[in-house]
């Protein structure tokens, strides 16, 4: 290698778009630095990381391992990551909502493969706080006829429509609205909480 170092450096200078300069809190700040290392040999990993976060769509489990492997983990360790993020928020991107279901609502997505909410009735969106399962058992108390809180995420736009207004929800979707959240949804529907049998 004679004298030269072991890593490579690359350094990224973005201007930030001129319909944010009033948001800034600093008005003079412009432009956003990004400065990347790698070993010498692995340069490739910059324009492929770049690729991967500018790829668009909501970021999701399946970048979240591209980038882990670009980071050079394991896929066992990439396998970890997931399912730890998945069993504490619903995934990546967004935030988790998620709303209670009957029997009959349950055995629906049993059988769509939890691919979709059942449109079998009126639902209750809520935002979900993966940290806080008393507000998971609270829900389920409060309708006899709940026998599962299903979660999922949403596409940002979708998010956008809920959240609009400042609102924190909950949110009633009745059966026309229920196909249009289900076209937003943005990985399974995962059953978080059941009650137990009597």
């Amino acid at each position: 290698m004679g004298g030269e170092g072991v890593l490579h450096k690359e350094v990224f200078v973005e201007p930030i778009p001129e319909a944010l300069i009033p948001y800034l809190i600093d008005p003079n700040h412009r432009a956003v630095r990004d400065v990347y290392h790698t070993l010498n040999g692995e340069e490739w990993r910059i324009p492929a990381m770049n690729l991967i976060w500018k790829a668009g769509g909501g970021w999701n489990e399946h970048f979240e391992r591209l980038e882990g492997m670009l980071f050079g983990y394991e896929d066992w360790q990439n396998d970890w990551w997931i399912a730890h993020r998945i069993e504490k928020s619903g995934g990546f991107g967004g935030i988790p909502f998620c709303c209670k279901v009957d029997s009959e609502g349950l055995k629906w997505m049993e059988l769509a493969g939890f691919k979709a909410l059942p449109p079998l009735a009126e639902i209750q969106i809520h935002i979900d706080d993966p940290d806080e399962e008393t507000v998971a058992a609270a829900l389920l108390a409060e309708d006899e006829c709940a026998v599962a809180l299903a979660r999922f995420k949403l596409s940002l736009e979708m998010q956008r429509k809920l959240l609009d207004g400042g609102t924190r929800g909950p949110w009633q979707i009745d059966r026309e609205q229920i196909p249009e959240i289900n076209r937003h949804l943005k990985r399974q529907v995962d059953v978080v909480f059941r009650r137990s049998a009597p």
